[in-house]
């Protein structure tokens, strides 16, 4: 034999070789030309896609194979390979039955010595993994909000206790303008005590509902001394009499991107941890700054990222703990407390959102000498984003008499907002139903120039109602009054045409300001 026809032969081993390593491959594989159109594809390729080389020699590979969304995508992706560029990307494309399968994709030149003759690229189904990230996702959110239910029932003990405090004084100072109204004497002081109990019940029901929210989390630039302050309020009204707060926070502290809600569950959960461990008394200590961190620096077994951190420190003078169980007091349904006492949920939850913020958490603690808590969030620079929108006073022209309806169940919302409108210098129509309110708009014999509308209400509800208002008169202007907070029916009420929202309970002078806004 020659050798012309031994190396002839060996080519065609090799190629018969190389042929099978991409048959056989536990990857999808196919080849196509610089433009796309499709030269040869793999047993993968056939078993992922369900397509034959027959049914698809000649077509373009990424027109065949991407969802509509991704089209535009996967020519750009397939114009850079042709390039000479190799591109590594997770996407989604689309089987010939029509399925979309999550894969990862891996494009490269085809080179015919220094020339490029084609592409190759290998698909891999990565559909599992995602599947598992999301469903690993949707149970970290749960174990999220069944620590914030575990933490409100801890707390639901001072809360009453507050209430019952705030309560009492309304009811007293109450009682005692009442009987000195009878006899023809007026004291101010007991009614502005009876105002200031009832806005310390607002806050205490705001800094509630903001805890137990469910939401997804809402990252922005923010203070953490500002989110610690309103921490603060809820925690001096629940933690135990016998714990002093103690605060340092650093003026100038740094900005850090988080979510308020998940910084609030933060301090709640590290706070009645440390009540917990001080149940004859003793000392919590807040403190922020700022800090330099270089490198090798640990947390929690964590390698840190050398730069420029903002400090969340959290002291208590409690029973502290050995050096075995700090080692698992992060583990998931670890707890140092008695049956019924705690489901092991809170410290693993605050591991979770530090984690999420791109932070970092260690604990130190000796038996008999307390525990520290430190966490450190990336600061961030940038402008602080502000939510609430300032409105100023706007005095209102009593000479302008308009019309109001008044949608609200409760009679003695109603009743109040009859005498507020009244001495506003606005004319009041009241109406206690939805179906009510729609039959007095439209038989109307004078315009209405606002609706205040509350959304929870029997019958067809106040949702309901804004909708066939609109349907009347899609000029109608609403202004949406709700218990609740701004979220849910709220959000939907606003996007589907409602002016604005004010939230219960309101001052005589935020009902106004609401009322000129949304009747410009």
């Amino acid at each position: 034999m020659s050798m012309d026809s031994i190396t002839e032969q060996k080519l065609r081993e090799q190629l018969a070789f190389y042929d099978q390593l991409i048959e056989n491959s536990p990857v999808a594989i196919v080849i196509s030309g610089l433009e796309g159109n499709i030269v040869r594809i793999n047993q993968e390729f056939t078993r992922l896609f369900g397509y034959g080389l027959e049914e698809v020699r000649g077509k373009n590979i990424s027109s065949l194979l991407a969802p509509d969304d991704l089209k535009e995508e996967a020519h750009a992706l397939r114009s850079r390979i042709a390039e000479g560029q190799r591109i590594q990307v997770e996407t989604r494309r689309k089987s010939k039955y029509g399925r979309i399968i999550d894969v990862a994709v891996t494009g490269s030149p085809l080179l015919s010595g220094d020339r490029q003759v084609g592409i190759q690229a290998v698909y891999m189904d990565i559909s599992s993994r995602k599947e598992a990230e999301m469903e690993k996702a949707r149970l970290e959110i749960q174990l999220i909000q069944a620590q914030k239910m575990e933490a409100l029932g801890v707390l639901a003990g001072g809360i009453a206790h507050d209430f019952n405090n705030i309560l009492g004084a309304i009811m007293g100072f109450g009682q005692m303008a009442l009987m000195d109204a009878q006899k023809g004497i007026c004291k101010p002081h007991d009614i502005t005590q009876i105002l200031k109990s009832a806005e310390r019940a607002k806050q205490l029901v705001r800094q509630i509902l903001m805890f137990s929210r469910k939401v997804s989390p809402e990252l922005r630039l923010l203070q953490l001394n500002d989110v610690i302050r309103q921490s603060l309020i809820l925690l001096e009204r629940t933690l135990p009499k016998m714990v002093a707060i103690e605060k340092r926070l650093q003026p100038d502290l740094g900005l850090i991107h988080a979510d308020p809600t998940q910084l609030d569950q933060i301090m709640l959960n590290l706070a009645t941890n440390a009540a917990d461990a001080m149940p004859n008394g003793g000392v919590l200590h807040i403190e922020t700054r700022m800090a330099r961190i270089a490198e090798n620096k640990n947390a929690n077994g964590l390698q840190m990222n050398p730069g420029l951190y903002v400090l969340l420190r959290v002291t208590d003078t409690g029973c502290g703990m050995d050096e075995k169980t700090v080692r698992h007091i992060f583990d998931p349904f670890f707890t140092t407390k008695g049956i019924g006492k705690g489901t092991g949920l809170g410290l693993a939850t605050v591991f979770g959102i530090v984690k999420s913020h791109s932070g970092y958490i260690q604990c130190m603690s000796h038996p008999g000498e307390g525990t520290v808590f430190e966490i450190f969030f990336p600061a961030q620079s940038g402008r602080e984003e502000v939510c609430d929108i300032v409105v100023e006073p706007i005095t209102l022209n009593e000479s302008d008499h308009r019309t109001i309806l008044v949608v609200d169940d409760d009679p003695f919302i109603r009743e109040f907002c009859q005498e507020v409108l009244d001495r506003l210098g606005y004319r009041v129509i009241l109406s206690e139903s939805g179906e009510e309110a729609l039959l007095k708009y439209q038989n109307k014999s004078d315009p209405i120039d606002l609706v205040i509308l509350d959304l929870g209400m029997p019958g067809m509800g106040g949702y309901k109602c804004l909708k066939q208002l609109l349907q009347i008169d899609p000029a109608v202007k609403v202004l949406i009054a709700s218990g609740y907070g701004p979220i849910g029916h709220s959000d939907r009420a606003i996007e589907a045409g409602a002016r604005g929202y004010i939230a219960k309970p309101y001052r005589m002078e935020d009902l106004n300001r609401a009322i000129q806004k949304a009747m410009k």
